[in-house]
C-alpha cells in the first residue's frame, strides 16, 4: 500500500510540473507555445518570467507538502550522487561508468522527463545533463530540479556553440549553471566533482 501511495503522489506532483506552461498561458492570455519559448531561453518576457518563478515557487511549496521534496545532505562516508542526463545512452552509460570507477555514486535517466522522475524520488547531490534533448531540453529540466532541489549543483554540458547564448538567457534569470564542452573531458569532469563535492564555488 506504501508503494502505491507513493507512487502516486510521485504521479500528482509530476502531473503539477507538466501543467506549468499551460497555467502561466492561461493567466496570462498567451500561447503555451510563448511560454516554453521563454522557458528555453528562446524570447524574453518579464512578466511570463515572474509568472513561470511563482508557479514554480508554488509547486515547491506543495512539493513540501506532500512530503516528496526533500534536501540531501551530505553525511560523513556517504558516496557524491551524480544524476547523468542524455538521451544518447552510450553517452550517458560511459559517464556513469567512469564516475562509478573514480568512487561516486550514479544513476541515469535517458531525457529530462525521467530526470524530473529520479529528482521526485530523490535530490542528487550533483546533476550533469546535455542540453539538446528531445521533448524536455536539459536547460528545460535544469531549471525545473534547481526549484525542486535548490541544493543541488548542477552542470550542463553540450556540442553547439549557441548553447552559449541561451545559457546567457537562463543567469540573467537568475539560474546558476556551468557549461561544459562535449564531449566532456572526463579529468575535467571528476576535478569539477571534487570542488563540488568540497564545497567550493564553481561559478
Amino acid at each position: 500500500m506504501t508503494a502505491k501511495k507513493n507512487s502516486a503522489q510521485q504521479t500528482a506532483v509530476y502531473g503539477l510540473f507538466r501543467g506549468v506552461y499551460s497555467r502561466v498561458a492561461r493567466q496570462l492570455g498567451v500561447d503555451r507555445s510563448y511560454v516554453s519559448r521563454v522557458a528555453q531561453g528562446q524570447s524574453r518576457s518579464e512578466a511570463v518570467e515572474q509568472a513561470l518563478r511563482a508557479e514554480l515557487r508554488r509547486i515547491e511549496k506543495e512539493l513540501k507538502s506532500l512530503d516528496t521534496h526533500a534536501a540531501v545532505e551530505n553525511k560523513e562516508g556517504k558516496k557524491h550522487s551524480v544524476l547523468i542526463v542524455d538521451d544518447e545512452q552510450s553517452i550517458a552509460n560511459t559517464i556513469a561508468l567512469i564516475l562509478d570507477e573514480h568512487g561516486f555514486d550514479t544513476r541515469v535517466a535517458y531525457g529530462g522527463r525521467e530526470a524530473i522522475r529520479h529528482v521526485l524520488e530523490d535530490c542528487p547531490d550533483t546533476v550533469l545533463t546535455d542540453v539538446s534533448m528531445p521533448y524536455m531540453n536539459g536547460i528545460e529540466a535544469a531549471k525545473a530540479i534547481h526549484e525542486m532541489c535548490p541544493d543541488t549543483r548542477i552542470l550542463l554540458f553540450s556540442g553547439q556553440t549557441t548553447t552559449t547564448d541561451l545559457l546567457k538567457t537562463v543567469r540573467a534569470q537568475g539560474y546558476a549553471f556551468e557549461l561544459l564542452p562535449k564531449p566532456i573531458d572526463p579529468n575535467v569532469l571528476i576535478d569539477k566533482l571534487r570542488q563540488i563535492e568540497a564545497g567550493a564555488s564553481i561559478y
